[in-house]
């Protein structure tokens, strides 16, 4: 049997490596990483009323594709469901289980948050809380707004935290308000709205998962 000359099996490794690279080019540096999300929603919401989901995605590859559903069908629409992050809008109430799925290529995954539906009351005030970033690390700032999902308008806004370390709310406007949490974990708010002939919305409630940051000398999520 003739042995293969050792310059042509060394292209040959070369090639494969090659074509690797060219699937997945940081393989060789950290290990294929395949696309990862976590989509967050608001806790609760009320039929007519909309509020952002947001994928939370890593590793999006270069060719993402992303398709959100909603269960059961009849709970509420999306603005885009092809997106990354978009808008529900309420149709039904109930327990909706809004699920993600999304690729990058090569992988695919799915995960899922919930969010508790209830009527709108007759003439009554319903408010929707909301937070940005949509990724906050420990240390950031996260910007809550508390806005009127109703025909009626709130004339106020009173967002208290209702879990997690305790922190202080800024506020900074009317239904905003500012928290800088210097560890990571989950953090419970709550906002209630008034009425100009005083009375109150139902609570509108969000729970914002604080990430760490990134280390020194080593790389941060984007």
């Amino acid at each position: 049997m003739r042995k293969r000359p050792f310059n042509t099996m060394n292209r040959t490794l070369e090639s494969v490596v090659s074509l690797l690279l060219s699937i997945c080019p940081f393989c060789g540096l950290a290990g294929c990483s395949g696309i990862s999300i976590a989509p967050s929603c608001p806790d609760t919401l009320t039929v007519g009323g909309s509020a952002p989901v947001v994928s939370n995605v890593i590793n999006p590859g270069a060719v993402p594709k992303y398709a959100w559903t909603v269960d059961p069908p009849g709970a509420g629409t999306f603005t885009d469901p092809t997106k990354a992050d978009t808008t529900f809008a309420a149709s039904a109430e109930g327990n909706a289980t809004v699920t993600l799925t999304a690729s990058d290529g090569l992988f695919q995954v799915k995960s899922w948050c919930h969010i508790q539906i209830s009527a709108t009351p007759a003439g009554g005030l319903t408010v929707q809380l909301t937070s940005l970033p949509s990724r906050p690390t420990a240390g950031s700032v996260i910007t809550l707004a508390c806005t009127t999902t109703s025909a009626t308008p709130a004339q106020s806004f009173d967002i208290t935290q209702t879990s997690g370390a305790a922190l202080t709310i800024t506020n900074t406007g009317s239904g905003v308000a500012t928290v800088t949490p210097a560890a990571a974990g989950d953090y419970g708010f709550r906002c209630i709205g008034t009425a100009s002939d005083g009375s109150t919305s139902d609570p509108a409630t969000l729970t914002i998962t604080v990430e760490t940051g990134s280390k020194p000398g080593g790389r941060g999520r984007d």
